[in-house]
């Protein structure tokens, strides 16, 4: 921006676009930094903005924060040392804040996500047909200590399942619900009615309650959403594990251990 721009953006007229073909080159209209101005003038903050006409824009606040008597954990996401790889593996595994108070009967939350959980020799099926998720889900699973067993799609998971003997089988299967050839869904279906008790945790991009009861409703023990928060996911293949123990001591094999 201009420094002419700058300073219609900075003072505190009513909004009008600095570049009045904003719209026409790159759709939506431009309020999002003076609705940020406002909203931080709000909180008893500041903000800066420095900008170089055609070159770019790098906007600083500071807001002064209570301190929380909930701990979070503050990522660095990115930075100028840091590759863009390394920001996205960051994003992947998120920062988490939830305290749950009970053990759930279905996986959806992890019960305590601890970085010191770990999975060794626990046999995971994941049944996703992205590459990259497959790399980076899979990756996560096996520096847990887990061994990992990718299905491209949910008829070469089911098969898989199926064709084992029981012994051989996966202690958890992870099911992307978006698959080619056959869904998600589908297989899950399948493989309850061919009587496969192993827990399933759902893996989707639909975090709305509907997704979740639609995934519970066909089988699923669990839901995760997407990008995968690499700690919650440990947790919850390790919730599914300990229930299945407990479930094998305490009943008899069958859906109703589900």
């Amino acid at each position: 921006m201009t420094d002419q721009q700058l300073e219609s953006i900075a003072s505190c007229l009513p909004f009008n676009q600095a570049d009045a073909s904003t719209t026409r080159r790159f759709g939506g209209t431009g309020l999002g930094l003076r609705i940020a101005q406002s909203l931080i003038h709000r909180l008893g903050g500041s903000l800066t903005i420095e900008s170089q006409s055609e070159v770019g824009t790098t906007v600083t606040f500071c807001v002064a924060a209570a301190s929380s008597d909930y701990p979070v954990q503050i990522k660095t996401i990115a930075s100028e040392a840091a590759g863009n790889l390394q920001a996205a593996q960051h994003l992947s595994q998120g920062c988490s804040n939830d305290r749950s108070l009970i053990s759930p009967r279905r996986f959806d939350h992890p019960t305590s996500p601890d970085q010191s959980v770990r999975l060794d020799g626990v046999k995971i099926l994941l049944a996703e047909d992205g590459i990259d998720n497959q790399k980076l889900i899979a990756h996560h699973l096996r520096t847990a200590g887990a061994e990992v067993e990718i299905a491209e799609n949910g008829a070469v998971a089911v098969a898989n399942v199926i064709s084992k003997a029981i012994s051989e089988r996966p202690d958890v299967i992870l099911m992307d619900m978006q698959m080619p050839e056959l869904d998600g869904y589908s297989a899950t279906e399948r493989l309850r009615e061919a009587q496969i008790t192993t827990p399933i945790i759902a893996l989707t991009a639909h975090a709305l309650p509907e997704d979740r009861d639609k995934c519970l409703e066909v089988g699923c023990d669990g839901f995760a959403t997407k990008p995968i928060n690499r700690r919650a996911l440990v947790q919850l293949c390790s919730d599914a594990v300990n229930w299945k123990l407990e479930c094998s001591s305490s009943c008899m094999p069958g859906p109703q251990c589900r």
